[in-house]
């Protein structure tokens, strides 16, 4: 355990100062209460750099105004102040422990700097002829050199241990464990935690390991592509910050499972049973939800007040305004209808493979457990493009887990900017018609420019030939879109804004790496 300075010894500065004040002339009377105040001060307001250098400039007075009294055997009355000196160390540690780790068991920078404040101290005692500052001087560094060789000794070049912890985590799930750090030094120590990237230490970041053992908790969301073990770089250092040392740890293994399993499961599992199961809602109750919102879209019937847990989506934001009050929207019985599922096949890596599966089969049985029919439209990938035939219940299911084995990984490019619609184009290009002088006028040239261009690429994309193609078909209820929102963006975001103005709902699941994989309003 770390020794606790008792308190009353904090008093021995102030109570041999004191005594020195009335045995000395008014000068230095008046320096000791000085010195005292600033003393005092610093140790009630808690400012303990300032505490710190005023104990060290009291202890070095304290022989001076006793000289007259004791002589030189007055420097040995700096012996019972050591130990506010040694309080002031264990104050000022931990804010001064290195945020780069150090590669070695070496002096801190606060021992150097204190070292050298009295060794220059010494040095000017001696030329100035002041043998007491000079022998105060010296049995300080003295202290301070036996005390950096102790703790030199005692803290060691690895005081700490780490067990390392294995756990099976679900890729994209945030999780939280927990690492017990043991000490393996004879002294109780600070430490400061940096951790890697991705990696969050909720606990406190600069703590003083009291006892033998401190639970650090990690919290991360582990990606499929990894990293797959997580390290932590750790800069140590002994009770009074004198010494300093860097560990790394190998803290924790993590087995990743892929998304896409436990979607495959809740999958499997639904078209064993005929339902999603317990815990099936578990995995994709997010997914659940978002599609499920868009049940409601049959006719609108009145609007009522508000009453916790509606969705945020039924809001009547008018009559809200109007009556100063939250309302929401009610609805009739949705007419149903035939809902458009759209699927990229093509992703740039791993991870957006994993969640375009995950996201995609928890779309179908979403609408699957609202008893819709829907027809699969598939692309990218370099295959042909094609809308399947309309499917309901297990059959729309048992398609959906054959198409998710034709998701592949390859060279995908995507857009730097963030890709808007053509319909945002023309609507930017006409205002701008609207405005008078040159540099509207030019503005309006380049966006017809561009308008021209996402016109023709539109016409000849492979998305807008099948969202053609899937119209002459059929006409949808609802369309729902998953793509990473690469080469496919633009065109995209036009045939679901297109179909918008047709008064199809859209919901657009983007599970690129810059969206974090969230579903939206097209």
């Amino acid at each position: 355990m770390c020794r606790k300075v008792n308190p009353v010894l904090l008093a021995c500065p102030v109570v041999i100062l004191s005594g020195a004040a009335l045995l000395s002339d008014a000068v230095a009377a008046g320096m000791t209460v000085v010195v005292m105040g600033a003393y005092l001060a610093s140790l009630w307001t808690g400012r303990w750099w300032f505490f710190l250098v005023s104990t060290l400039v009291s202890v070095l007075s304290i022989p001076i105004l006793t000289s007259e009294l004791l002589g030189l055997w007055g420097i040995f009355l700096t012996l019972p102040a050591l130990p506010a000196i040694a309080f002031g160390l264990q104050s000022v540690a931990i804010p001064l422990l290195p945020s780069s780790v150090p590669v070695q068991l070496r002096p801190s920078s606060l021992a150097v700097s204190t070292m050298t404040a009295l060794a220059c101290g010494l040095f000017i005692a001696v030329v100035a002829e002041a043998i007491l500052l000079a022998a105060s001087c010296a049995l300080l560094l003295v202290v301070f050199l036996a005390a950096l060789f102790i703790q030199y000794r005692r803290l060691g070049r690895y005081p700490l241990l780490v067990e390392v912890l294995n756990s099976r985590v679900r890729a994209g799930t945030e999780v939280r464990r927990q690492i017990v750090v043991r000490r393996a030094c004879r002294s109780c120590c600070n430490m400061s935690i940096r951790a890697p990237a991705g990696v969050k230490v909720e606990s406190v970041s600069r703590l003083r390991m009291d006892g033998d053992t401190i639970d650090v908790v990690l919290s991360l969301t582990p990606l499929l592509g990894g990293p797959k073990d997580v390290n932590l770089r750790v800069s140590v250092s002994d009770e009074l910050g004198l010494v300093w040392v860097g560990q790394s740890f190998h803290v924790l293994h993590l087995k990743v499972i892929p998304r896409a399993r436990a979607a495959q499961a809740a999958a499997m599992r639904f078209l064993e049973r005929g339902e999603l199961g317990e815990g099936g809602g578990d995995y994709l109750a997010g997914d659940i939800a978002v599609v499920a919102d868009l049940a409601r879209g049959g006719e609108y019937m009145t609007s009522r007040p508000y009453v916790p847990g509606d969705s945020v989506r039924t809001v009547d934001w008018k009559h809200t305004a109007k009556l100063r009050s939250l309302v929401v929207k009610t609805f009739g019985e949705s007419s149903g209808g035939t809902v458009l599922i759209l699927l990229n096949r093509g992703v740039s890596d791993a991870d957006e493979a994993d969640r375009l599966v995950y996201r995609f089969l928890s779309g179908v049985l979403a609408v699957v457990g609202l008893s819709q029919s829907a027809a699969l439209g598939l692309y990218g990938d370099g295959k042909d493009e094609r809308i399947g035939p309309i499917l309901e219940g297990d059959a729309l299911v048992r398609r959906a887990l054959d198409v998710s084995g034709e998701v592949r990984t390859g060279m995908e490019w995507g857009s730097v900017l963030q890709p808007v619609s053509l319909q945002r184009v023309q609507a930017r290009s006409a205002r701008l018609r609207r405005l008078s002088g040159e540099t509207a006028s030019r503005l309006s040239t380049l966006l017809g420019i561009e308008e021209r261009a996402m016109q023709t690429g539109c016409m000849e994309d492979s998305v807008g030939k099948l969202m053609r193609g899937a119209l002459q078909r059929f006409y949808p209820a609802w369309c729902i879109a998953f793509s990473a929102m690469q080469w496919d963006a633009v065109s995209l975001l036009s045939e679901l804004r297109r179909l918008e103005t047709r008064g199809v709902r859209t919901l657009l699941v983007d599970v690129g790496k810059k969206s974090n994989a969230r579903a939206s309003r097209a």
